[in-house]
């Protein structure tokens, strides 16, 4: 398949993105869409809430739900391999976002050469 503009773009409708069912959705069909050797995962937006209870990347059209940060290490096991997971969001870049995550997963092996 070749990559072009209009075959990137698709209307999902509302999605609730505090919804780890979501994230899953958008990694997999980007997956299908763009094969490569190496991924990046960029949460971007308010991290308002940060490592604190109540999530971060909240949906204000979902009633405010929120990616607690235990959805996401549990989804980042499920997606497959992910050589970086990033945060553009405030209150992110702590050492209590990084103990929450969890460690690297048994199976993947970043240093590897390709």
């Amino acid at each position: 398949m070749e990559l072009t503009a209009a075959a990137a773009l698709e209307d999902w409708g509302e999605r609730n993105l505090g919804d780890v069912g979501t994230l899953t959705d958008f990694v997999g069909r980007c997956r299908e869409r763009g094969p490569a050797k190496r991924f990046l995962l960029v949460f971007w937006g308010d991290g308002g809430r940060g490592w604190r209870k109540g999530g971060t990347l909240g949906d204000a059209t979902s009633g405010g739900d929120a990616l607690e940060l235990d959805e996401v290490r549990g989804a980042t096991k499920t997606l497959g391999q992910v050589d970086v997971v990033a945060y553009d969001a405030s209150h992110m870049a702590s050492i209590e976002v990084r103990a929450a995550l969890g460690e690297k997963h048994e199976d993947q092996d970043n240093d590897k050469e390709e």
